[in-house]
């Protein structure tokens, strides 16, 4: 098994995201018609769709190199089919502008927001003519870079677990109404020190064709951890945060932009962790959005516990309308020469929505910010819109198999030039129940910036990417500060299948109940059960 090693560069977490199969570990009678995977994560439309349509929220397009996160917008297509449509930028002040698309079969075409329109915020609608494509987004700002999944469908609600208003961090959250009616939000806010529902936040009128930036931090100010939930008592609208921070008072800087998920689950993976030996500043948030309390168990999966050992798993309490955090590098129970990836697991019943923020202060070699969603599904077909984007140093996948019903035969292709080629290395490859596979597309893909990646599995898999860059020469130079950031992968989600995790992939040590009582934001000490509430921030080596 290949592993990805220390690194004097900036880590690019990522992450991923949607799929044909929801796992549940209830064992409860399910059928195909209680969850319909499209709505939970991005989803691409199927070979033979009439059409695909994909919503990407918000970034800035001031043309200027210095805009706070001027975005890129990308379209993967891994058909064999050409497929046409187009790009409509939406700006937050001023007309639409329409560009047409035209991309080839196992093609990709970029589209640069500011070449098209020019305003502080701008939104992008893209409509295109098939399926088996898939449209994300590149950030670039002073603070840093970051990449994620532009959204399959609008929606009534969405979650963000993770966020920050500390001294020296900016938290945006993009609204785009892409209706010609108004929409009507209520924004709420959970921190370490309660729950918030701002009067100026209640009842927000969305005007119809537009993108809205809401600037978290001056309502709910100074807070370590700020999680958020919209709901859009009329209509749907897409939603997306924009979490900066400048290194202020020994903290992270970064960039990272995480379109929010839209529903709870009771299970959320996240394929890829921190490299082993890594010394990054890692944690997990879990948001109860429900009615009812929550129990959650966070999982560590070592890639070789035979030789380092199980994990002891976390325990949190998240009482409903609550969030809680946990800090993954805050005791020693994780092994640091562990290569390891997560599963997030709601014990009692009750949904919660999960994610996972990893940083670290900048200095001559390491730096960076992400938050990352975890995988709330599973699935058979996996599309990842970048394999091997430009300034990047390296990219790695993540493929883990967490169920009991048996082994998984995994096809990892490259679609690129108008071709599409399997990967030699990667040709029904077997995952065991329970294991991971780690791939490194550097050397594949050292001459293919325009690639795209599918993952086929013959059983429901779940899939995320990793993506280093290197640090600039210039560290006094902004614009040119590593990509670091949250990129998603989408999969075609038809049809749904419901598959049970067997409980014998989970770990069966005692566990430390953690309660946000004392502090949303915790560590446990590894010798006692103190609860120790200071957030430090540590580098990704």
């Amino acid at each position: 098994m290949s592993t990805v090693r220390r690194l004097p560069m900036i880590m690019v977490l990522v992450a991923v995201l949607v799929g044909g199969v929801v796992f549940d570990r209830t064992h409860r009678p399910t059928t195909a018609s209680t969850v319909r995977p499209d709505t939970l994560m991005p989803s691409a439309q199927p070979a033979g769709s009439a059409g695909s349509t994909w919503y990407c929220a918000a970034g800035s397009a001031t043309g200027d190199s210095n805009g706070f996160a001027e975005q890129t917008v990308s379209v993967a297509n891994s058909s064999d089919e050409e497929i046409t449509g187009q790009l409509t930028a939406v700006p937050d002040k001023g007309d639409p502008v329409v560009s047409k698309l035209r991309i080839a079969g196992h093609s990709r075409q970029t589209v640069r927001i500011s070449d098209l329109v020019r305003a502080t915020w701008a939104s992008a609608l893209v409509e295109l003519s098939g399926g088996e494509v898939t449209v994300a987004q590149l950030f670039q700002g002073p603070s840093g870079r970051s990449a994620g999944a532009c959204a399959s469908a609008p929606a009534q609600d969405w979650y963000f677990p993770s966020g920050s208003t500390r001294n020296g961090a900016r938290n945006l959250m993009a609204l785009f109404n892409p209706f010609p009616g108004e929409a009507t939000v209520d924004i709420t806010f959970d921190t370490e020190d309660g729950s918030r529902a701002p009067q100026q936040f209640d009842g927000l009128v969305l005007p119809g064709g537009r993108v809205s930036v809401v600037d978290v931090g001056a309502v709910v100010t100074l807070r370590e951890q700020v999680s958020t939930s919209v709901h859009a008592r009329a209509g749907r609208v897409v939603a997306q945060q924009i979490q900066t921070a400048d290194g202020r008072e020994g903290g992270e800087q970064g960039l990272t932009v995480t379109l929010g998920a839209t529903s709870s689950a009771m299970d959320w993976f996240f394929p890829v962790a921190t490299p082993a030996d890594s010394s990054a500043h890692e944690v997990v948030s879990v948001l109860n959005p429900g009615e009812v309390d929550a129990t959650v168990e966070v999982q560590v999966q070592v890639d070789d516990a035979a030789q380092v050992g199980s994990v002891e798993p976390y325990r949190l309490s998240v009482p409903a309308g609550r969030s809680a955090s946990v800090d993954l590098m805050g005791d020693a129970r994780i092994p640091r020469n562990a290569e390891r990836w997560l599963i997030v697991h709601s014990t009692g019943g009750t949904g919660v929505v999960a994610a996972r923020s990893i940083g670290s202060v900048r200095s001559a070699d390491t730096g960076g910010l992400t938050y990352t969603l975890g995988v709330p599904v599973a699935a058979t077909n996996w599309l990842a819109t970048f394999g091997n984007p430009v300034g990047i140093a390296s990219s790695v996948i993540a493929i883990a198999n967490p169920s009991a019903a048996g082994d998984a035969r995994v096809t990892v292709t490259i679609h690129g030039a108008g071709s599409a080629k399997d990967i030699p290395t990667m040709i029904d490859v077997v995952i065991a129940s329970g294991e991971r596979r780690l791939l490194d597309l550097t050397k594949e893909l050292a001459t293919r910036n325009e690639a795209s990646i599918t993952i086929s599995s013959d059983q429901p898999v779940v899939v995320g990417q990793l993506m280093v860059s290197p640090l600039p020469i210039d560290l006094l130079t902004p614009t040119v500060y590593p990509l670091i950031g949250s990129m998603s992968i989408v999969s075609d989600p038809v049809p749904p299948q419901v598959v049970a995790l067997d409980d014998a992939l989970l770990p069966s040590e005692p566990t430390t109940t953690l309660d946000p009582a004392v502090s949303t934001t915790t560590t446990v000490d590894s010798t006692s059960t103190t609860l120790m509430g200071a957030v430090t921030s540590t580098t990704i080596r």
